[in-house]
């Protein structure tokens, strides 16, 4: 046997043996019409928003002109589905398709179809019929075009699971303009899910909770668990985006404990500057919040001098920080800065 098909055979050897422990995905490529997708979405077959997709982002400018690509007949870049099962309910037993790619392009499809938005066209021979129109004031004859128009997705028949649908999003979203927020939620832990809930039950105010599309709280409370947890290390107080997420990525066995004792502790501080009377610029940005969590974890024991340092120096005090200027160390210079100047407080009171 010559030396170049002995390696050849090697090489097969080594590929099969790869592809025999690894899992393959098999993603068929279909094509459905406008009225089949949002039916199907009405009846749970679709899943757009599944717990690792972000919320729908763009305004209606976007969204109409996702629209227009449809009624040009443009593809969609097609959006991918994997396929996974209702466990419960009424659809307990049927397969349904989640969303692994594409919900914000579908979302504006299926939010036409049911009023949500009026449609931006600045087409010359469209406009007068249907821009500044929900889908039900078009006319018949539109609102058939769209309905009967065709585009294509892909469908895997395996169900990924949470590893892999978080690698999977998060490679989708690297050429994309996705939030930290965002890419924190596409991690499906066990820790990212009791963050979800403190983040959910922690005393932020109520509209900005309900407004919250691009999970930016999510972020805040996860940089303040981050906080609670490395308060004794100052250097380290405020990591990069990649240091969290493999902070959301691991399971402790203490988690439940650790994560309940952190939200009894930054719920005060919380609760205290959603209730300021005279609110300060951008108090709910990293910079401003880390170090009053910071102050706050490191100072428990005496919580209410805390309080009273943050209700009377802090609330409504524009130069109480430093000007950072997007200093990357700007949060550990004002937690060192908030335990001094809360020291010198109390040493003259």
């Amino acid at each position: 046997m010559s030396e170049s098909k002995s390696q050849m055979i090697k090489d097969m050897e080594k590929f099969n043996a790869w592809k025999n422990t690894t899992r393959q995905f098999n993603f068929r490529t279909i094509s459905v019409s406008v009225k089949t997708f949002v039916d199907g979405y009405e009846n749970g077959v679709y899943d757009l928003n599944p717990q690792h997709q972000r919320n729908v982002v763009h305004n209606n400018k976007w969204q109409s002109d996702i629209v227009m690509s449809i009624l040009h007949g443009m593809p969609l870049s097609t959006p991918e589905f994997d396929t996974c099962q209702y466990i419960d309910g009424e659809n307990m037993g049927c397969e349904y398709f989640r969303s692994l790619d594409g919900k914000q392009r579908l979302s504006s499809i299926v939010r036409m179809v049911r009023n949500e938005y009026k449609m931006i066209c600045n087409d010359v021979n469209l406009k007068p019929l249907i821009n500044g129109k929900t889908f039900e004031e078009w006319p018949p004859i539109c609102q058939n075009c769209f309905l009967n128009k065709q585009f294509a997705i892909a469908i895997t028949e395996a169900k990924l699971d949470n590893k892999e649908v978080s690698s999977y999003f998060d490679k989708k979203q690297n050429t994309k303009k996705t939030s930290t927020g965002e890419a924190f939620n596409a991690i499906l832990t066990e820790r990212v899910e009791i963050i979800r809930n403190m983040t959910r039950t922690l005393p932020y105010p109520e509209d900005k909770i309900s407004n919250d599309t691009r999970f930016r709280f999510l972020e805040l409370t996860t940089r303040c668990a981050w906080a609670y947890i490395n308060k004794d290390s100052i250097k380290n107080i405020d990591p990069d985006k990649v240091k969290l997420q493999n902070f959301l990525k691991q399971t402790g066995e203490d988690d439940i404990t650790i994560f309940r004792d952190c939200q009894e502790k930054i719920s005060p501080i919380i609760n205290l500057v959603t209730n300021f009377v005279n609110p300060i610029d951008k108090q709910w940005s990293k910079t401003n919040i880390i170090p009053l969590i910071y102050l706050g974890v490191k100072c428990y024991d005496n919580l209410q001098r805390v309080i009273a340092f943050i209700n009377t120096e802090v609330e409504g005090n524009e130069d109480f920080f430093e000007n950072v200027g997007g200093n990357h160390n700007a949060s550990n210079r004002r937690c060192n800065q908030i335990i001094e100047k809360y020291n010198e407080y109390w040493d003259e009171h």
